[in-house]
């Protein structure tokens, strides 16, 4: 049995759990199903799926569960990326406004990115923290903090992500009466403010599936946000979204 679809295709390979890793078929996924024994009921076969787009890693931001208030989001379970990028060290913050900080690295990044430095000591003020960094030379960058007194040591490292990719895989949808239900990603570079990131195909019926490119940064942590439009009751909608950070 062989099947081309043009549509995403997401196996939740840790579980179905937010935070866990799945893989992201996209493309035309093509399915191939060949029986090499049968007994009575009882059939062994191998099961194989090409996509003709590339396969993906991410995270689960939103587990395959059913939600049936009429709007809401996962903030307070936000999905952590961490670092994007290995930790440099840290020679020295400048007296200065913005202040400079020197690596005894190369930083690797690019002006924009969020920087999330870590075991700074001696500076006024104390500059541990996640900030955007300003890029100077391979080994300097400026964050915008006005520091007085000079520190030392510590870490540096990217937490935020450059681009990637959602996806979505409603299967089950009762409208109520509403009209539709508009599903987004959001993301936080502190975990406590959170804005929209993507919005995927507003859902009206389902099964649905949608890959759908982020080309802007990604910050350290992701939720997930959705809400119907319109007015009616007895809502519901079940899927589970996921997180791609090249």
């Amino acid at each position: 049995m062989v099947g081309l679809a043009e549509r995403p295709l997401v196996v939740g390979m840790e579980g179905n759990t937010i935070g866990q890793a799945f893989t992201g078929f996209k493309g035309a996924v093509q399915h191939i199903y060949h029986r090499i024994a049968s007994r009575g009921a009882f059939h062994r076969a191998n099961a194989e799926y090409k996509a003709n787009a590339g396969v993906e890693e991410g995270k689960i931001v939103h587990a395959h569960t059913e939600e049936t208030a009429a709007s809401g989001d996962t903030d307070s379970n936000a999905v952590d990326g961490g670092a994007q990028a290995d930790a440099v060290s840290v020679t020295s913050s400048s007296v200065a406004d913005p202040t400079v900080i020197t690596t005894a690295a190369a930083h690797g990044l690019l002006t924009g990115d969020t920087v999330l430095i870590a075991g700074h000591s001696g500076s006024t003020p104390d500059i541990n923290g996640v900030h955007v960094a300003t890029v100077l030379t391979p080994t300097t960058f400026t964050i915008p903090v006005n520091v007085t007194v000079g520190g030392t040591g510590g870490t540096s490292a990217r937490v935020s992500s450059r681009s990637g990719a959602g996806y979505l895989a409603v299967s089950a949808l009762t409208l109520g009466g509403y009209d539709s239900v508009g599903i987004s990603l959001r993301d936080s570079d502190d975990n406590i403010t959170f804005v929209q990131l993507i919005t995927f195909t507003t859902v009206t019926a389902s099964p649905v599936a949608e890959r759908k490119v982020i080309a802007a940064k990604i910050e350290q942590y992701v939720s997930i946000y959705w809400g119907f439009t319109g007015a009616g009751s007895g809502q519901a909608v079940t899927f589970m979204a996921g997180l791609i950070r090249n």
